[in-house]
């Protein structure tokens, strides 16, 4: 059965498909996941795009160059305390997660 929940947001920014969102732990953010190989982080009051968090060059080499597949960001999880965000790509391939401050959009070493 379906809940009857209204649409509070529809949040555009992402040109390609969204593979997985996931909240932060306070419920303030959300973090986007895409085949176009970004992830976003929104606002959940407002709907904004706060940060855009692309593959580094280097991640982009590990994991395969430019070949579109490899692209892809499938998942994303936030750091118990919701100031780190991680995604990663392809595990088959062997790609890496990467870590971004959750509200600055560094990326963490």
């Amino acid at each position: 059965r379906m809940l009857d929940i209204p649409c509070v947001w529809t949040l555009t920014g992402h040109s390609g498909g969204v593979v997985s969102a996931n909240f932060s732990p306070c419920g303030r953010l959300l973090a986007t996941t895409s085949d176009e190989g970004v992830a976003k982080i929104w606002d959940t009051r407002t709907g904004d795009c706060l940060k855009t968090l692309r593959k580094s060059a280097e991640h982009r080499r590990e994991a395969g160059g430019d070949n579109p597949e490899y692209d892809w960001v499938y998942k994303s999880v936030y750091s118990p305390d919701g100031r780190v965000v991680a995604a990663s790509g392809r595990e088959d391939v062997g790609e890496k997660a990467r870590r971004w401050g959750a509200y600055s959009g560094a990326e963490a070493l």
